[in-house]
């Protein structure tokens, strides 16, 4: 379930979107030597989604406009194994002892193109508009630790987001 979460102005956009993190995958060879993404449908249920949810808010689609540059970070909260749990179910309490943060697959990139792609012609035109990209991955910790998406987009400030070399 997708959720607008802040939407000013049309400057900033923040969804959250339940379940666990689909990452990109890499395409494969079909009958007659044609690719094709295996995530495709993935990719059109999220986009669908965000889309929705942003029309219930009130906004048109996309958010931002061909000419505006964009910053995206992208919080990608994965779904805890059972073993993390007390009696290893996820009825229980999780342990008192458990990591928040491990290396585990998808790779963060893959997870990063995902949301990406899907993105396009919802939130900005097409994916070139981002032109600063934040992501991070952690273990969930909140209700069933089922995992979800978070995704805040807002346009480039020179002022604010410009490195200083």
């Amino acid at each position: 379930m997708a959720e607008v979460i802040d939407l000013t102005n049309n400057n900033r956009c923040r969804v959250e979107i339940m379940g666990n993190p689909p990452a990109q995958q890499r395409p494969r060879k079909g009958k007659y030597v044609r690719f094709y993404t295996p995530c495709g449908k993935a990719k059109m249920a999220f986009q669908a989604e965000v889309a929705m949810d942003l029309a219930v808010a009130g906004t048109s689609v996309p958010v931002f406009d061909v000419a505006v540059p964009g910053t995206v970070v992208v919080k990608f909260y994965m779904r805890r194994p059972n073993s993390d749990f007390q009696n290893g179910n996820r009825a229980g309490f999780l342990k008192a002892m458990v990591a928040f943060v491990r290396p585990i697959k998808p790779d963060i990139d893959n997870l990063a193109k995902f949301v990406l792609d899907a993105l396009n012609g919802v939130v900005y035109v097409d994916d070139r508009q981002v032109v600063k990209l934040g992501g991070y991955k952690w273990l969930d910790t909140e209700g069933s630790c089922g995992g979800r998406t978070v995704v805040e987009a807002t346009a480039f400030n020179e002022l604010m987001d410009l490195p200083n070399n």
